[in-house]
């Protein structure tokens, strides 16, 4: 039976991570914060402290990774730690909701991104984003080894493109006049939700450990690596943003990197639409190289049809599970409910990096807990589970519609387990 090609090195793990964390956020997230908090030392603190939580997010994802580094990343950490049943929900999440739904809303947005160069209308914005999606799945379909290098050319050029932006609103800017100070609403859950959601990604970064080189190393310290850099861009981008703005311009502002882009050059505005295309096509790209793994996964331990695990005999990647995510993906954006459904995700999101991070702790295989993990994961889970505490207070619908979504899982368990099928797996 063909097995997993090895064709993913340091470079494209920490690619891997840079373009799950790195979106957006850097372009229009500071807004956010300053409105609840209008001054520049607690924005840049808030933002500072997100990126503590992502940088132990991604060592603990690491760890866990390095310890098994099999494809499918938490469905393997969760299945050890908990069982196949809680294995199972999270990777019939991200294969059925999270990772299709993903993938059509970010396609969508790189297809926004051209608009602003080509003007369209909405049908031909749906057939682009419909193009980029096939695109990207063909390029993972031939192999992980020219997916790989795509990451790493996409995650590039988009750190090249933000420091260029981030350098020519520094140089081209004067600092900003104090202006009037807005008071803001101070609601701290608010703020930090923001910033979670800005550096949120890392967690998905280790579906494909099995075709990283060297995993044990290269797979935490890609991630650790992209995390640094990740926080470093961030926090460089909001303090650019308050020298060139201030505090109340960055509060006041509806479209924060083209605003403050505007008031350099019209060209520099353009900057940030090239960048925020590019910053969506590293996401897309990194989406079909990490989500089919989760589905190639559930086959192989024989809880989805065996063809979903076959490798393809050129490229030896599951590309039967990538068509199908593709289609799935398709499904969502050309029934347009794919922005709403991917509000619901947050929840499973959250539960699964909680149960994945406590799994560290379970885990005996190196020996006792060191105090690192006990602290890192600490600070993960501590995190999230203030973050579910806060999604059921403030909104409750989105955390019931979530947690369903999560609990329908049990049904397909159910068949794959005790239906026809399994019992025919039985007798043969």
């Amino acid at each position: 039976m063909a097995a997993l090609k090895k064709d993913l090195g340091l470079f494209a793990m920490a690619g891997l991570g840079v373009s799950m964390m790195l979106g957006s956020g850097i372009f229009f997230g500071p807004s956010l914060t300053a409105r609840e908090f209008p001054s520049w030392r607690v924005v840049l603190a808030l933002w500072a402290l997100g990126g503590v939580v992502a940088l132990a997010g991604a060592w603990v994802f690491g760890r866990l990774a390095g310890r098994r580094p099999l494809s499918g990343g938490p469905y393997v950490y969760l299945k050890d730690a908990y069982g196949p049943l809680v294995a199972f929900l999270f990777a019939w999440s991200s294969f059925v909701v999270i990772a299709p739904t993903s993938m059509a809303v970010i396609a969508t947005l790189l297809a926004t991104s051209l608009a602003s160069f080509v003007p369209m209308p909405p049908f031909a914005i749906k057939l682009v984003a419909l193009g980029a999606i096939a695109l990207f799945a063909v390029v993972n379909v031939l192999g992980v080894k020219s997916g790989g290098r795509m990451q790493t050319l996409l995650s590039a050029f988009k750190v090249l493109l933000v420091v260029g932006f981030l350098g020519a609103l520094l140089v081209g800017l004067r600092r900003a006049e104090p202006g009037v100070v807005l008071a803001g609403e101070g609601r701290w859950s608010v703020a930090f939700v923001g910033i979670l959601f800005a550096y949120g990604g890392w967690e998905y970064a280790v579906l494909a450990s099995e075709e990283v080189r060297d995993a044990k190393r290269n797979v935490p310290r890609g991630l650790v690596a992209g995390a640094i850099l990740v926080t470093l861009l961030y926090l460089v981008a909001v303090w650019a943003y308050l020298v060139a703005l201030g505090a109340s311009g960055v509060a006041g502002a509806t479209a924060l990197a083209p605003e403050a882009a505007q008031r350099v050059s019209p060209g520099l505005a353009r900057v940030v639409a090239i960048a925020v295309g590019v910053s969506a096509a590293g996401t897309l790209n990194a989406i079909l190289l990490l989500g089919p793994r989760a589905t190639f996964a559930l086959a192989r331990d024989g809880l989805l049809p065996r063809a979903l695990a076959k490798l393809s005999e050129r490229g030896a990647v599951p590309a039967n599970a990538i068509l199908l995510q593709v289609a799935l993906a398709v499904v969502f954006l050309l029934s347009g409910a794919f922005e709403t459904v991917a509000a619901y995700t947050v929840v499973a999101t959250g539960v699964f990096i909680v149960l994945s991070a406590l799994a560290l702790l379970r885990d005996r295989s190196e020996g006792w807990v060191r105090w690192a993990e006990v602290a890192a994961v600490g600070v993960v889970a501590g995190t999230y589970v203030w973050f579910l505490a806060f999604l059921v207070v403030e909104a409750p619908w989105t955390a019931a519609v979530g947690l369903g979504l999560i609990a329908v899982g049990a049904l397909p368990y159910a068949w794959t387990r005790w239906g026809p099928r399994s019992r025919l797996r039985a007798r043969a």
